[in-house]
């Protein structure tokens, strides 16, 4: 019982986890913005936007016989993006922010019982890049994950791959946590 209470303890701190990580990127954008206002005299700023729902269910087979129709499992219920991009004269300089929100999706339940069925939590994740032209070459650097949220626990008992209970299914969100890259491209035209 106590280690339950700490998990809903924990899940009710990280409920404003989301509202503190967007106000962050909102801020950051502005700071971004207001850096290029002042030293690149902006002309013109890109901001693209995307959303979609998802309602996909399915039928399956109970073991009584009978039928139900439950929502397709791990399809998230909704994804928005907002993408902000500014590009200098002719290119020579591109930064790039984008901000995607994915919605809760169905885990299937690990018994057969569909009142076992849970939902994942809703998750931010945040990518940012900066491109230079130079020539025919561009280089860029960029960071994907920028929040470093992860799934926790996406392989149900890990500790024991052979047994029963061993799923490595489950998995609705990112593995990897916050990455850098940075590279070069050659361009043809």
């Amino acid at each position: 019982m106590a280690r339950r209470s700490r998990r809903n303890r924990r899940r009710s701190r990280g409920r404003f986890a989301f509202l503190y990580r967007l106000l962050c990127f909102v801020l950051i954008c502005a700071a971004i913005v207001g850096a290029l206002v002042l030293f690149f005299k902006v002309d013109t700023i890109e901001v693209t936007g995307n959303s979609r729902y998802t309602d996909s269910e399915m039928t399956i087979q109970r073991p009584d016989g009978r039928t139900a129709r439950v929502e397709r499992p791990l399809v998230s219920q909704y994804k928005t993006l907002l993408n902000i991009q500014y590009a200098t004269k002719f290119r020579r300089w591109v930064f790039d922010a984008t901000a995607q929100l994915n919605g809760p999706a169905r885990i299937p339940t690990q018994t057969g019982d569909l009142a076992d069925d849970s939902y994942s939590p809703r998750y931010p994740m945040f990518y940012a890049q900066v491109s230079r032209k130079v020539g025919k070459f561009d280089i860029y650097v960029g960071c994907e994950n920028i929040a470093d949220y992860r799934q926790e626990d996406p392989i149900l008992n890990a500790s024991n791959p052979y047994s029963a209970q061993f799923n490595s299914m489950n998995v609705w969100g990112p593995l990897m946590g916050r990455k850098f890259y940075a590279g070069l491209r050659f361009n043809l035209y």
